[in-house]
């Protein structure tokens, strides 16, 4: 049921990513990521309200869960196509009044864009299909599957974070030692909050380090930093 209706989403996400386009290709990323946040924002409240049945709406279980990310991608595309026919886009760009369609510029686009889509689309049908067959088998085979994929995901985070650092890199490099005093001042501050605190528990627990594993903390800690 989540997935059926989860599949409603798909034009929205779609045209989302398409619109977020004409902002992350200039360079402007932060109306991304508060577009983003947005959604996340509204996508958590509605699955509360809509998989529970607070606040007077009915409980729909996972069929509100899905309900809610159609609504949040939806309300994504929404706020996207309203930022880009804005009127200082449309003085700018003519994103309203100067859309006429250019031939060869959607040749070269689609001489590019088709076999990407081609692949993403083998990926995302075979993923699909693999999922479904997985989802007759039996909820914990679904459930493994699910988690094992979560865990898979984990790999691409690190790429990610290194893309998203190069966006922010310039941003950042006029006060990025404030950022870092203000962290590691609240980390030092909590630790010797927590130092002060009279625990027998936590004497009983230091006891147990030796100086192995002290070492080995302070390896982890040096690699880290």
């Amino acid at each position: 049921v989540y997935f059926r209706i989860l599949c409603w989403a798909a034009p929205f996400s779609v045209a989302a990513a398409a619109l977020s386009g004409f902002f992350a290709g200039r360079g402007r990323v932060w109306p991304v990521m508060w577009v983003n946040v947005a959604v996340t924002v509204v996508h958590c409240g509605l699955n509360y309200l809509l998989v529970f049945g607070a606040a007077g709406l009915p409980e729909l279980g996972l069929a509100g869960a899905g309900v809610a990310s159609v609504v949040s991608q939806a309300l994504g595309c929404a706020t996207y196509l309203v930022m880009l026919l804005a009127p200082g886009n449309e003085r700018r760009y003519r994103t309203r009044s100067g859309w006429r369609p250019d031939r060869k510029l959607f040749a070269r686009l689609a001489r590019f864009g088709v076999p990407s889509g081609i692949h993403v689309f083998v990926d995302v049908a075979a993923f699909s299909a693999f999922v479904m067959i997985v989802g007759r088998i039996g909820t914990a085979e679904l459930a493994a599957t699910n988690i094992a994929f979560n865990i898979n995901n984990l790999a691409f985070m690190p790429v990610i974070g290194w893309l998203g650092g190069l966006e922010f890199s310039d941003f950042v490099a006029g006060f990025d030692h404030w950022i870092a005093f203000i962290l590691l001042a609240l980390i030092g501050g909590k630790m010797i909050s927590e130092s002060m605190k009279d625990c027998p528990s936590d004497r009983a627990a230091a006891n147990l380090l030796d100086l192995r594993l002290l070492t080995l903390l302070a390896i982890a800690t040096s690699i880290d930093a």
